[in-house]
C-alpha cells in the first residue's frame, strides 16, 4: 500500500511538472537541467561538454546524464 501510495504521488508530480513546463509561465525544471542535457547530447556525440557555453560543472555529471 505504501509503494502505491509512493507511486501515485510521484506519477502526480511527474505530470505536474509537464502541464507546468507546457503551460504555466514560470517553469517546473529548472534551466540547469537544460544545459545537463545539452552537455550530455554533446558527450554522447563525442564532444566535449563545455561546448556549451554555460556548462560549469564536472565532464562527469554530463557523462552520468548521457541514459536522460
Amino acid at each position: 500500500l505504501v509503494y502505491a501510495a509512493a507511486l501515485g504521488i510521484r506519477l502526480a508530480l511527474i505530470a505536474w511538472g509537464q502541464w507546468q513546463d507546457t503551460w504555466a509561465g514560470v517553469r517546473y525544471t529548472d534551466v540547469d537541467y537544460d544545459v545537463l542535457t545539452d552537455a550530455a547530447v554533446l558527450m554522447a556525440a563525442g564532444r566535449s561538454p563545455y561546448s556549451r557555453a554555460t556548462y560549469r560543472y564536472t565532464p562527469l555529471l554530463a557523462w552520468l546524464m548521457i541514459l536522460n
